[in-house]
């Protein structure tokens, strides 16, 4: 990569930054990374392959290999499916965007050097320093080292185990193998938001990525292990741009937003447009793309210029 390349990505996550990341989640960075580029995703587009290892303390650790295995599976095609949702602050100006979680996930044996080590149930001693007191957390992604030259990071994601001294202290006391209960989900639900940094994401607030997420599910561990159902972390995206021609967009009805809000069928898009101060008037269009308006959503920003930075 070379000079100009490398400072304009080093600007881009700077800018990305406040847009998407309510605060600094400490425990993403680490291995004596610079303020820079700490917050940058391990992978960007030109890394094409990711190589992880899984090593698993069966002893301190309930979930099967099945169920692991499954839930690393989900939580990245997750974060495929939404970062191909991704819209870049860039791409209307015809800069290639940043590619994140387009990389095919490989796993491979740990000593082979890989570029993820998913640890469940364990600790290594030369890592207890970047984990001093691990029952303070269910989960954590450390990045170890970081190839500032190919914009590349190394490291592991640790998740406590539901046994022993070291259990997460924040887990509820019934069920005690609670990453098998169920149908197991809270381990995904952990890795979606612990990948998440991986991904460049920092702690944003009443989304997956919540500083206290984990800690949410945990405290209603009945539902949250029987369902792998998240909220879309990028609200709106160009996968559902209809342009039907004309200067203002019209959204597709995503499946996941037509399931969620009981859309019928005969609801072909929806429509956004910014009204005065914190209003966004919203139209539907029908199967013949005839527009009616639906209503209108009052942002929590009063003072908002733009929907897009206050969504969620």
């Amino acid at each position: 990569m070379n000079r100009i390349a490398k400072v304009f990505y080093s600007l881009l996550f700077a800018i990305q930054a406040p847009m998407l990341m309510a605060s600094d989640g400490g425990m993403t960075g680490g291995g004596g990374g610079l303020v820079r580029d700490r917050n940058n995703p391990w992978f960007v587009h030109n890394t094409k392959v990711a190589r992880y290892c899984i090593e698993v303390n069966s002893e301190n650790f309930s979930a099967s290999p099945s169920n692991i295995t499954r839930s690393i599976d989900d939580a990245l095609r997750y974060w495929k499916e939404e970062y191909v949702s991704a819209t870049s602050p860039i791409s209307d100006i015809g800069i290639d965007p940043v590619r994140i979680a387009t990389q095919n996930f490989v796993q491979v044996a740990c000593d082979s050097n890989p570029d993820i080590t998913f640890q469940f149930g364990l600790l290594h001693p030369e890592q207890e320093k970047d984990i001093p007191h691990p029952e303070d957390f269910a989960g954590a992604a450390i990045r170890t080292s970081y190839d500032t030259r190919n914009m590349k990071g190394k490291g592991y994601v640790y998740i406590s185990p539901d046994r022993g001294p070291t259990r997460f202290k924040g887990s509820p006391k019934e069920p005690a193998d609670f990453w098998s209960h169920g149908r197991g989900h809270l381990l995904f639900h952990t890795l979606v938001h612990e990948l998440g940094h991986i991904f460049g994401l920092q702690h944003v607030g009443s989304t997956v990525m919540d500083e206290r997420y984990v800690e949410e599910i945990m405290s209603e561990p009945e539902y949250y292990a029987d369902t792998t159902l998240i909220c879309p972390f990028f609200k709106f995206s160009p996968k559902s741009l209809w342009n039907m021609g004309s200067s203002t967009p019209t959204y597709a009805v995503p499946r996941k937003t037509r399931s969620f809000f009981g859309i019928p069928e005969e609801i072909a898009g929806i429509y956004f447009q910014q009204g005065h101060a914190n209003q966004i008037e919203v139209s539907i269009f029908n199967s013949s793309w005839e527009r009616s308006v639906a209503g209108t959503i009052y942002l929590e920003q009063p003072n908002a210029k733009r929907y897009t930075t206050a969504q969620s």
